[in-house]
């Protein structure tokens, strides 16, 4: 798909956003209602219109379709996270990076650490936080019922790292506040596109 078509669809999503206008807060509770009925969404959101919503304007905000939000976003205590693998996927989607993630990890005082590090598209290298077996052990991440941190602790380790990654360089593509076809669009110098008809 060209860009030109990909930033016509994107406007025309914007259009019927949830909370934009009547007719598109009705179309997204239509939509809604379908992606809640689907058997590959998770159970949590089975039924859940108002959840679907939520995520079909998102979707709307960033351009990332909304199966895949309602696939990977979660409630913790009444605030909103994602998969790792969604983060990761920003990460690697936001087109700010010239290298796919990497991950530092080092053992110091008996526990394990790890970072992300990226080359930034200007050749300079972007270092995430540390985040250690440490912390997950004050945050009780280990004595979680059904916990992975005691059985692939690295594993636990980098999604934790990108994590905070993300939420350090890309969180205005997943919170919609950046649209990540817009984006595309005008990185190739496109600035005014009208709708076809």
């Amino acid at each position: 798909m060209s860009l030109r078509k990909k930033a016509q669809e994107m406007q025309l999503m914007r259009q019927t956003a949830p909370f934009e206008s009547k007719e598109g807060f009705e179309a997204a509770q239509r939509m809604g209602k379908l992606l809640t009925m689907s058997s590959v969404i998770s159970g949590d959101w089975r039924g859940n219109i108002a959840n679907a919503v939520v995520a079909i304007d998102l979707s709307n905000k960033t351009g990332i379709p909304a199966m895949t939000i309602a696939n990977h976003i979660y409630v913790v205590h009444g605030n909103v996270g994602f998969s790792a693998e969604f983060y990761r996927a920003i990460i690697h989607g936001s087109g700010r990076f010239a290298s796919l993630i990497k991950y530092e990890m080092k053992d110091e005082e008996g526990e394990q650490h790890c970072r992300v590090y990226m080359m930034g598209n200007d050749g300079e290298m972007v270092y995430g936080s540390w985040y250690s077996t440490w912390i997950a052990k004050q945050e009780g991440l280990y004595t979680k019922k059904g916990s992975k941190w005691r059985v692939m602790p690295e594993v636990m380790l980098k999604a934790r790292a990108a994590t905070l990654f993300a939420k350090d360089y890309v969180s205005d593509i997943y919170l919609g506040l950046t649209n990540i076809a817009t984006q595309v669009v005008e990185d190739a110098g496109i600035i005014d596109v009208g709708v076809v008809e």
